[in-house]
């Protein structure tokens, strides 16, 4: 953890993202910004996106909790609206990846589109209690 770097966040993003939409990892990739997304929204420019990364990865580094880290990251995905589909998919799949020993992509499929239908349940994000 002392050593990651913005960079390595990215790369973590559409690595998540990538198995959440279950496309390849390289054919994902995040906006880079000037990008109008639902309701207006327009995501930011790659330099404010690599600037948050490498605040992230800094933040990260200090916080001792990985429940903090989940939410960190899940905030991260969803107020920036890194992709073109998924975000809050690849959020709650950070979360449990984070706070949830027993999560994995293989033996859990809530968070992928199977055959085009969507088929994720609300993971433990949306049933956590916040004080």
């Amino acid at each position: 953890m002392e050593s990651l770097t913005g960079d390595d966040v990215r790369k973590y993003l559409i690595y998540i993202n990538s198995k959440a939409r279950n496309i390849p990892y390289e054919e994902n990739q995040i906006y880079t910004g000037n990008v109008y997304t639902g309701g207006g929204l327009i995501t930011p420019n790659n330099d404010i996106q690599n600037r948050f990364f490498d605040k992230i990865a800094d933040s990260l580094k200090n916080m001792k909790d990985n429940r903090n880290r989940g939410v960190a990251l899940h905030y991260l995905i969803n107020e920036l609206h890194l992709f073109e589909d998924g975000n809050g998919r690849s959020g709650r799949c950070i979360f449990e990846l984070f706070t949830n020993p027993e999560f994995s992509f293989e033996n859990d499929d809530n968070f992928s589109h199977n055959n085009g239908e969507q088929s994720y349940k609300y993971s433990r994000f949306r049933k956590t209690k916040w004080h």
